[in-house]
């Protein structure tokens, strides 16, 4: 039986690699994976906010116009590559947590290599349940 595994460090210039863990019975195989860039996505009203904020812009590598539906959102929307492991967190607090519009920013890196790579898990005894929900509480008073 194989397992995957994925961890995720970061190295000393605020790159990252991240770590498949693979394990067959008592032997257990680590590859390292250089070429993977973390993402998130965001509507077209929001892509200037990104971009002419200095901290945001400095996180970005480049973006691009994608075809993808969102649920609750009718616009176009970009895909946001970013450098590294800490660029999403200085992302988010540079918006003062304002994610109207910006989508699966909440995914972290290893997460996001499995959604994209990982096509077939072999079974095990774990039983874990994930989902990602998008809110927005900018219209509720308080």
């Amino acid at each position: 039986m194989t397992r995957h595994l994925i961890d995720i460090y970061a190295d000393f210039q605020n790159t990252w690699k991240l770590i498949k863990t693979e394990r067959d019975g008592e032997t257990k195989y680590r590859t390292i994976i250089h070429n993977f860039t973390d993402y998130f996505y965001c509507g077209e009203d929001r892509l200037n906010d990104l971009l002419t904020n200095d901290i945001i812009d400095s996180q970005i590598i480049k973006f691009e116009k994608v075809n993808k539906k969102v649920l609750f959102y009718e616009g176009v929307v970009y895909k946001i590559f970013l450098k590294g492991i800490w660029s999403k967190y200085k992302i988010i607090s540079a918006l003062n947590k304002n994610l109207k519009n910006i989508f699966e920013i909440d995914i972290d890196a290893p997460m996001r290599y499995t959604i994209d790579n990982i096509k077939k898990i072999e079974k095990t005894n774990y039983r874990t349940l994930y989902f990602d929900i998008e809110t927005d509480d900018n219209d509720i008073p308080f």
